[in-house]
């Protein structure tokens, strides 16, 4: 490996450690007003109520997209081309 490499290498390694620290710096620190008043339990139940409700809203886009896609396939757009002449 010549010395540019390496020192690409060693920067890399430098930065993906940089960033792990402030990773666990971001999950290490309090949650502001909500983080002091709400139980961790609590959040996790609103947020798996949040999930759940994305969930539903991308049960109720399929539905609708399989509506939509059904009948396209019942009734297929006309295939017809106009020709055009360009000169």
């Amino acid at each position: 490996m010549n010395d540019h490499a390496h020192d690409q290498q060693d920067r890399i390694e430098e930065l993906e450690g940089r960033l792990k620290e402030l990773e666990h710096a971001v999950e290490d620190r309090p949650r502001g007003l909500i983080g002091r008043i709400m139980p961790p339990d609590a959040s996790n139940h609103f947020r798996a109520a949040g999930r759940e409700q994305l969930l539903g809203i991308r049960s109720l886009v399929d539905h609708w997209i399989g509506r939509l896609e059904a009948s396209e396939r019942r009734h297929p757009a006309p295939t017809e081309r106009e020709e055009i002449h360009i000169d």
